[in-house]
């Protein structure tokens, strides 16, 4: 998180908290000009916070940056205060444009905006360790520490990710000699060059890094390979192999799935921009392969469903 509001370079983070009663107290000493704030904290959440803030005269800009971005969630939090409502897994890359916003919107009414302040106060309040930043009024800036923690966990997680779809290439060869119809033979034959493609994209940014995936920490054989032979095991009591087969399909694109999602997040949250570009363009064939195991799923006769 520090990393990530470090690029905006008008942000200075001054506090973090634990818990609801850390949080107001940091927010009454500190009077931020931002903070960002989960819904699940202990001693009452984060909507405890906001209807404190609520009742304050003046108050900052609120972000709820949380894991549980349910509809009823978003629109109490909306309602009582919050100025942005993020998906952790899907929408942290917004956080730098809610910032822009906000100071946007200052600099429209013509007032000093609060970040530009050479005394700015500016807070990130949150609950958990892994988001939490210490507290910094000057001197050595953690910036740089975060941003290496954070690249070196991205080049773990692509690299895991480029081990995943070697294993993907192999299931989808061993599937593919199994399938029985034509129209899933293809399929699975049809995904198993577009996986290459993945790979050869994965290399790009490899390259672009200029590190190797050779040489980093992989674990083949833990992923989606042995998901693929978990499946056709659990289901083998069905009678038709096609219809394990799409099974298995699924649950392996949906470990794809995932971990595209998160090195795409890392991706934009470093502002690597041209890899954040392949990794969509992955991703979007990813979600395109699911439909395409759903619509065959779909056209599976109900006789072939009958256990064995």
């Amino acid at each position: 998180m520090a990393a990530l509001l470090g690029n905006l370079g008008y942000v200075e983070v001054v506090g973090e908290a634990q818990d609801t009663v850390e949080a107001i107290a940091g927010i009454r000493q500190l009077k931020p000009d931002a903070i960002i704030l989960d819904i699940r904290m202990p001693g009452g959440g984060g909507l405890g916070v906001l209807e404190r803030l609520r009742q304050a005269r003046t108050r900052p800009m609120v972000i709820v940056l949380t894991d549980y971005p349910f509809v009823q969630y978003r629109k109490k939090c909306l309602e009582i205060g919050a100025d942005f409502f993020f998906d952790k897994a899907a929408e942290f890359y917004k956080i730098p444009e809610a910032f822009e916003q906000f100071r946007a919107r200052a600099e429209a009414r013509r007032e000093p905006a609060p970040l530009d302040r050479p005394e700015a106060e500016t807070a990130s309040l949150a609950p958990h360790p892994d988001v939490a930043m210490s507290l910094s009024r000057g001197g050595h800036s953690p910036m740089d520490a975060e941003v290496k923690l954070l690249r070196g966990r991205y080049i773990q997680k692509l690299s895991d990710l480029y081990h995943d779809e070697l294993e993907v290439l192999e299931a989808l060869s061993e599937m593919a000699n199994l399938a029985q119809a034509p129209a899933l033979r293809r399929a699975l034959q049809q995904h198993f060059g577009k996986t290459k493609e993945h790979v050869e994209r994965l290399d790009k940014i490899f390259a672009a890094l200029e590190e190797s995936p050779a040489n980093l920490a992989g674990q083949p054989g833990e992923g989606p390979l042995r998901e693929y032979r978990r499946s056709l095991m659990d289901d083998e009591a069905l009678a038709d192999v096609d219809v394990r087969l799409i099974l298995a399909a699924r649950r392996i694109e949906r470990l794809e799935i995932s971990g595209y999602l998160l090195v795409l997040n890392y991706a934009q949250i470093l502002r690597n921009d041209t890899a954040a570009a392949l990794l969509e363009e992955t991703l979007n064939e990813e979600y395109g392969a699911d439909q395409v195991w759903a619509n065959l799923a779909g056209a599976v006769p109900a006789a072939n469903l009958v256990a064995a």
